[in-house]
């Protein structure tokens, strides 16, 4: 843990790309080859009380996100890579350990062939799971009891689509596939066995065929201000009414050379994930997290 805590503390900002505007908007056959960017924010929050009547708790939080892309644009194809992770963490007094807050791991590839000239004909790979392990927590009962929920993939998610791309350089890209197989992997013999996250008791792996829509959008709302939203969703040929949720919300201001603040939100909604109701009954329901974030970052 000590050695995470190091990490954290060494996370900065950084950009990979030399002329940031000119990558992020611009015309689109104005430039053809490969171009990278990346990003890094990491956020910390401490603190501490010492015989405080006023009541409270001591706490440390750690978040960091980090954003890489590597694209080829060219006049008859695209291929478009992205590697997201956001990593959080929290420890309080009463805690007395470090317990994760976030944790998202998505690798994301789109190859097409140019049909015209903002839209291609493409096969999509997505891949999402989540590094640590994430458990349940009842502290009204023990502060050590904890259920172990989820793990490296445990869920994992691998979604293969082929369909159409309709893609603006900087700005969206929108994939409709008509044909797509989801694969739900589980790798913990403890989860597997109890059939979660819609894996038959006992297997690891579960597959699904059907559509889905895959969009993802950027725009500067004003200067230093940017919102992004990403949307997954998916309907298996088995129960097209049935629609599987995934979207990620966010608006980052830059409010001076050195200092980023973030807002975002993360809505799902899984069939095939029972979830503990508020009113007393398991089974799926609508899952949501924020995060607001003030964090300082450096560029070169």
């Amino acid at each position: 843990m000590r050695t995470l805590i190091l990490l954290f503390l060494s996370i900065r900002h950084f950009s990979l790309a030399q002329n940031q505007d000119s990558i992020r908007f611009y015309d689109a056959d104005s430039l053809f080859g490969w171009t990278q960017n990346g990003d890094v924010d990491f956020n910390f929050s401490n603190v501490g009380l010492k015989n405080w009547n006023g009541g409270g708790e001591s706490a440390l939080a750690l978040n960091t996100e980090i954003d890489y892309s590597h694209d080829f644009f060219g006049r008859n194809m695209i291929w478009d890579n992205e590697v997201d992770l956001i990593f959080g963490l929290t420890r309080t007094e009463e805690t007395k350990e470090f317990r994760k807050t976030d944790d998202r791991f998505e690798l994301r590839s789109l190859l097409g062939r140019r049909l015209s000239k903002r839209t291609t004909l493409s096969f999509l790979a997505e891949f999402r799971t989540q590094l640590a392990k994430g458990f349940s927590y009842n502290d009204s009962i023990d502060l050590n009891r904890k259920e172990l929920v989820s793990s490296f993939l445990s869920p994992g998610y691998l979604n293969l689509n082929l369909g159409v791309t309709f893609k603006k350089r900087g700005m969206y890209t929108l994939t409709i596939s008509p044909f797509t197989g989801k694969f739900t992997f589980v790798r913990v013999d403890s989860l597997a066995n109890i059939g979660a996250f819609g894996v038959e008791p006992g297997r690891h792996l579960r597959f699904e065929s059907g559509s889905s829509l895959n969009g993802v959008f950027r725009y500067e709302l004003t200067e230093g201000v940017w919102y992004r939203l990403s949307a997954n969703l998916f309907s298996g040929y088995e129960s097209p009414t049935e629609i599987d949720v995934n979207v990620r919300s966010s608006i980052r201001i830059r409010a001076n050379e050195f200092l980023t603040s973030s807002i975002s939100g993360t809505l799902i909604y899984d069939k095939d994930v029972d979830i503990a109701r508020d009113d007393g009954t398991i089974g799926p329901a609508v899952q949501y997290s924020y995060a607001v974030n003030v964090g300082l970052f450096f560029t070169f």
